[in-house]
């Protein structure tokens, strides 16, 4: 989202402006952001239906919800493609150790053995299950991995309160790839979710799933063994109070990895009535926070106003537009990353404390030369990682911002 701000008036308190800067930067430090973090492409993947390959090109049925996503996880990468219902696991240098796939949507793999029913050990495994609709993953510290999916049509629900459809359920694989369980809302073979917005993995395996429908959302929390501990609903009712004429819009939320917290992206508008404006008055944006939501005292703890992105709009160096950050992820240790495209083929993240200090400010660079979808991730060690799908291929890569994530602590 953009916002334009005329930048003519700032320029003419350039003296007062300077002085005062001059002050905080030798009392508190400044931050180089013109620094470029160096990428790391760790490998590429074929576009097609192979074992080692992306179906990015093919027409999806028209009914199905096309998620490809992937995580960074115990070292390991995973990558959902929903095209094709499959689910690869591969190393960082792009070596592919496991395959999830429905085989009726992808032919045999060729480097993999299929299953270990028979007792044997293999690094390199393939494991064919009947999948409808796979749609976000995740991974825990046991190599289980959970697998959004969606049920058939006849055992679909509606929700009496929301009139939404509740088809989406979560699949548990063990280690050795077979099928332990599924996870409903209640738990373990519970009633379907709504659309997930989100899953989160935190500590001793606990399991976050975010969910969302036309009137609020709605936060499940799972301990390792599927058992429900704790919902949260966050409707129009429970957002923090936004003043007269102001809104507030809540965009997304991330778990803490301590189980302890939740953070909320809210986007706040307010509604101007002047006399250009019409009867209906017009609606403007005012700013972004995050909200620190405290799951064992039921309440808001904290929050904080996240810092404006200018960029220059067009040749004309005095006017400027806002964009408004995305918050990408949380580490381990609470900080949370936020991106804003800053011009051609640079990106800049944004590093804060869990506490709305400002760590520091990087840039990076990606080639958008062809590029028709990117993923932006973070790993609970604080590496931000990129799946880029290009019209040839699809690249992976990672910026190694866990230097900076370890500067604090929450």
């Amino acid at each position: 989202m953009q916002r334009l701000v005329n930048t003519k008036k700032i320029y003419s308190a350039l003296p007062l402006w300077l002085s005062l800067m001059s002050v905080l930067f030798m009392t508190a430090g400044c931050f180089n952001r013109s620094r470029v973090y160096q990428k790391e492409k760790l490998f590429e993947l074929g576009i097609g239906r192979m074992e080692k390959q992306l179906d990015l090109m093919v027409a999806p049925d028209p009914t199905r919800l096309v998620r490809d996503n992937f995580v960074n996880q115990n070292g390991l990468f995973y990558i959902a493609n929903s095209r094709s219902n499959k689910v690869m696991e591969l190393t960082a240098y792009g070596d592919l150790l496991s395959l999830y796939y429905d085989p009726q949507e992808n032919p045999a793999p060729i480097t993999l053995v299929e299953g270990n029913d028979d007792g044997s050990v293999s690094n390199l495994n393939a494991y064919p299950h009947d999948f409808q609709n796979i749609g976000l993953i995740t991974v825990d510290s046991r190599k289980m991995l959970l697998v959004e999916e969606q049920v058939p049509r006849k055992r679909e629900v509606l929700d009496r309160r929301t009139g939404t459809p509740l088809n989406r359920i979560i699949k548990r694989f063990d280690a050795d790839g077979k099928l332990v369980d599924y996870l409903g809302q209640e738990g373990v073979g519970g009633t379907p979710f709504p659309y997930i917005d989100s899953l989160h993995i935190g500590r001793d395996n606990q399991l976050t799933v975010v969910c969302r429908n036309v009137s609020d959302w709605d936060v499940f929390l799972y301990d390792e063994a599927g058992q429900l501990l704790k919902t949260v609903r966050f409707d129009e009712s429970r957002l923090p109070t936004a003043g007269e004429n102001r809104t507030a819009a809540l965009e997304n939320i991330y778990a803490d990895y301590q189980n302890s917290r939740l953070f909320l992206k809210i986007n706040f508008y307010e509604k101007r009535f002047g006399k250009k404006d019409g009867p209906m008055g017009v609606t403007l944006f005012k700013e972004t926070s995050v909200w620190v939501y405290d799951i064992e005292q039921e309440r808001f703890s904290l929050h904080f106003d996240l810092p404006k992105k200018l960029v220059q709009s067009g040749s004309d160096s005095q006017v400027h537009h806002e964009i408004l950050y995305d918050l990408i992820g949380v580490d381990r240790r609470g900080n949370l990353f936020f991106l804003a495209p800053h011009e051609k083929d640079l990106f800049e993240i944004l590093l804060s404390s869990s506490k709305g200090q400002v760590i520091d400010r990087i840039r990076i660079r990606v080639d958008e030369e062809g590029l028709y979808f990117r993923q932006f991730i973070v790993s609970p060690e604080g590496i931000v990682s990129a799946l880029l799908c290009y019209s040839e291929q699809v690249e992976v890569s990672w910026w190694r911002t866990d230097s900076l994530a370890r500067r604090t602590k929450n």
